[in-house]
Parts: structure tokens; sequence; C-alpha cells
């Protein structure tokens, strides 16, 4: 079998550091790793050398928490992330219609009314302005509420009456809809936009997967699949086109369809392992939904929404413990955390079948409960810099405890951080940034809150390589004799570089169980044929 061998003046294992290092792959397990001139002397005729002397070889990076649907489909929609007024959205709206054509669907996603000169939800009146002839569904970036026109609105079957109130649909004094969506209200006219074809879905996937290779990922948890993306992953799989390891997590209609089923695959399968289930115990901090115990600062009649009744979380906690399956739960606010850590106590579920995912709004009392239930925590570093407007949204005293990432990091042993894609950068080292710097560079009020929770940049690089493999009980994460060969190489040394410096990082190689499936260094010399 022919080795592949990399030697490097700089080497982290994930455990240490190693300088003048060698790594020796054999199929998809390093077999090696120490000294430069041991890893060489292993060398034979036919094997691959590549000197990589100036980089830095890493774990392959690991994002636990994204939408890799959501993600491959940005490129094909309206990015409305830097959109600063309603003006300028229905601008865009009104050429995205023209360029498409009359009764084309316009999708978007992005926008943020906290960036908006008019500081208000856009509406279908506007949406209608700019393209009354065309079904128009814009999304807001934290993907829990959305706009919709008149056209989408009827296409969807949610125009007018008291019989959708309960969905989330927001009406006006008239009892006229305004457009605006909250939680399964989005789902709800999502599901009338056309789907592409299970090919044409797999092709979009791979070349999602394509840039998150690209970026350092080699293994991700993928949330809320759906049944047609998973044969679409399924697909890929059996065209030996999937190079990137995906941890499923299903939606809970596909799950309750799919559960007593075999999932269409092996459990032995590297590249796709179906994990469990992703459901919500609430919504978000920018659309007011996360579930709070006090009232929102700066609206004081809202605490948010609790979405999943006690008593379903603790039954579906229980299938959990019976049939051995995670569930991840999404839970921003300290309410909605309380309830599933009281589901958890309810259930008698404990640590590796539960997933807490974001934890964004904790309390003294909430991290101790943390510590006796010990579900893993999954949290999203760049939410610090997104979410600058949350001391407001808060106040100072509950600010003190927004993304606790040091104190979370005592209380369980075990953070696997995430970009929850395509709502925040998938890049792994714009989290580390944020995880280190807590938005000190940009002058984010919360830091001046929180800056005791400030990570390593050896604590924020384990949760994004050592964490997410003991939450997916992968033998990844690490660079050890024995262990997968998931293994980057990057432009710089992190442990060097000041946090500034962080972002600029660039990964070179993404090696994932031995085969180099992203390189940007082919045509340099260094590569070597022994």
């Amino acid at each position: 079998m022919r080795k592949l061998i990399l030697v490097s003046s700089s080497i982290f294992t994930g455990e240490k550091q190693i300088r003048d290092g060698g790594i020796v792959i054999e199929g998809d397990k390093v077999t090696f790793v120490g000294s430069r001139e041991e890893a060489l002397r292993k060398a034979r005729r036919g094997d691959i050398v590549v000197d990589l002397n100036g980089y830095t070889v890493l774990p392959g990076f690991q994002d636990a928490h994204l939408h890799l649907l959501g993600l491959s489909l940005s490129d094909r929609i309206l990015d409305l992330r830097d959109v600063d007024s309603i003006d300028v959205l229905k601008e865009k709206v009104a050429e995205q219609a023209e360029k498409l054509g009359p009764g084309k669907w316009i999708v978007g996603r992005g926008w943020d009314q906290e960036k908006f000169i008019e500081k208000r939800y856009p509406t279908r009146r506007d949406l209608d302005d700019a393209a009354p002839r065309n079904p128009v569904l814009l999304i807001r970036v934290c993907g829990h509420i959305a706009v919709a026109n008149t056209l989408a609105l009827k296409i969807a079957g949610v125009y007018g009456g008291s019989a959708v109130k309960e969905t989330g649909v927001e009406f006006d004094e008239n009892g006229d809809p305004t457009g605006v969506l909250k939680e399964n209200a989005v789902e709800l006219v999502a599901k009338a936009v056309p789907e592409p074809s299970l090919s044409e879905l797999a092709e979009i996937l791979k070349k999602g997967i394509d840039r998150l290779l690209a970026a350092g990922l080699t293994t991700i948890h993928a949330m809320s699949v759906t049944e047609k993306e998973f044969k679409a992953l399924q697909l890929l799989r059996s065209k030996g086109q999937l190079k990137i390891k995906v941890r499923v997590y299903f939606d809970l209609e596909a799950w309750k369809r799919l559960k007593d089923t075999d999932l269409l695959v092996s459990p032995e399968d590297d590249f796709i392992r179906v994990m469990g289930v992703k459901v919500f115990a609430d919504g978000s901090l920018g659309g007011r939904t996360a579930a709070l115990q006090e009232p929102y600062s700066d609206k004081p009649d809202v605490k948010g929404d609790l979405l999943m009744p006690k008593k379903e979380l603790s039954d579906l906690f229980r299938q959990a413990l019976k049939h051995g399956f995670q569930v991840a739960v999404h839970a921003i606010g300290d309410r909605a955390i309380k309830e599933v850590l009281e589901a958890a106590r309810a259930s008698g579920i404990r640590g590796d079948l539960l997933r807490i995912e974001h934890v964004s709004v904790v309390t003294p009392t909430i991290i101790e409960d943390i510590r006796d239930v010990s579900p893993y925590l999954i949290v999203q570093p760049h939410f610090i810099l997104s979410d600058w407007w949350i001391v407001r949204r808060l106040g100072e005293e509950r600010s003190r405890f927004a993304y606790a990432f040091k104190s979370l990091l005592a209380a369980r042993g075990i953070l696997a951080a995430s970009s929850d894609a395509p709502v925040e950068p998938f890049n792994p080292w714009l989290g580390v940034y944020a995880a280190v710097l807590r938005g000190e560079k940009e002058k984010i009020e919360l830091y001046n809150f929180t800056r005791g929770e400030k990570l390593s940049i050896d604590e924020a690089i384990k949760m994004y390589t050592v964490y997410p493999a003991i939450v997916s009980k992968d033998q990844t994460g690490l660079i050890s004799e024995g262990r997968k060969a998931d293994i980057i190489v990057v432009n710089g040394n992190p442990f060097e570089a000041s946090g500034e410096e962080l972002p600029k990082i660039r990964v070179l190689m993404t090696i994932v169980n031995g085969e180099i499936v992203y390189n940007a260094l082919e045509n340099h010399l260094f590569i070597k044929y022994m």
C-alpha cells in the first residue's frame, strides 16, 4: 500500500505541538506521528512525500451544526446580508424580478432589521411594490423570521383567515396578513417554493461540500436534514462523490417517517452516519422569539416562544434512551434551556444522547444544572459579532451570561463549535477569532461585560476538532496513530499569530480518510514522488 508522508516544521496534533515532525498515512489511517527523520525513514519507492515546511499541519476541522441544504442553495438566492434599508431591499428584489421574469419565485436570505435605517420588518406591501408578479420569500438572517409578498402567501394557501393565526402568520389590525412569518409559518411558505430534482439536488449539495472542503472542514453535523436531502447525499455516496463526512440529524418530520427503517445506510459507513433528530425548543434573539425567563429589555411585553411542550420533549428523550439515538435541541433563551434540562431530568436522559444547540443565554443556576445533566453543548462563536445589539436586547445583567463559552466549557468539559451556516460564515477561523477576541477589536458592547469568557487559541481550535469528534463518536479530531487521517494544512501558525491575524489564515490542503480532497498546492514542487 502506497503511503502518504507529510513532514513539516509545525504540526499540532490536537494534544501537542511538534517541531520538525512527520506524519505517515496508510490507507485511511495515521500509522505514525513523530520526528521528521523517522517519518522519512519509513518512505519506500512509490510513496508520496509532501514537504510542508513553512506551513502548519492540524487535525481536520469539524462543524458541529450547520444546514447543508441551506448553505448549498445560498449561491442560488439573493444575498441580503449587507442591505441597510428597506428601499435597497426593494431595489434588489425588483432587479431579480426583471432578471427572472414574471411568475418565477424570488427567494432571499440574510436581511436584519437592526441594520435597516427604518428599524422595522419589511412587509408584503413593500415586496408587492418591488415584484407584484413574482412570488417572493425573504428569510431573516436567523432563519426564524421571514417576509413574503401577497402572491407567495396566496400560493402557499395562507392568505387571510383566522385558521392560520396560530401558525406564526402575523396579521394587522384589519385582520390582513402583514407578510411577516415566524417560526413554523416560515416553513409553511418555503414548502411552496419548487424543489430541484433529486439529481439536481445532489449536484447542488456537491458544490456546497466543495466549498466546505476548501475551508478545511472534514466532518459536518448536518442539521434538520430532509428525506430528499438524505437521498441526495446517498446518491453522491453511491457515485463516490461524497468527500466530506456527514453526521445526519433529521428534521422531526423526516425522523418520524424514517426512524423505524434501516435508514438505507450501513452504520459502518464512514461518510454518512445517521445520529438522530433535531428539534426546536424556541426561536431566535434577533426575532425576539427565543424564550426568556424575563421579558426582552428592548420590548418589555415580549418573552419569546416555547415551541415544543416539555412532555413532548420528555417523550422524545425517552425514545432516545430506548433506541440510542441523539436528540439535538435548539435552545437559545434561558427559559428554553431550563425547559430542556427539566425534560431531561424527567426522562432520565443524560450525557451523550442529549445535545443542546446554541445555549446562548444562561444563568449561574443553569450552568449548575448543565454540570448535573451533562448534555453536549454546541455553540456558534460568530454570533458574538453578528449579534452586536445583544446588550440592548437583554440588558446588562443578562448579557454577562450571553455566549458564556469559558463558563460552559468549565461546566461540561466538552464544548463543540459550529457556524450554523448559512446563518453565519462557515470559515472556522472566523469562529476561532470570535471566540478568542469576543468583539474587542470591533468594540462590540458585549465585550465589556464578558471579557472573562475569552478562550485561548488552543481551546478555540479544540472546539472545532477534538470536541465535535467526541460528540459524534468519531475517531478523528486528533492526529494520532490508529485514528482516521483527517488533516488540514494552513498557511500560518495560529499559535504564533496575533488574534487579529486569525481570520487571515487560509487552508491550503484538506485530507479526508487519507485522500487529498482539496489542494491549493498541487502545482508546487515540494510534492515528491519517491
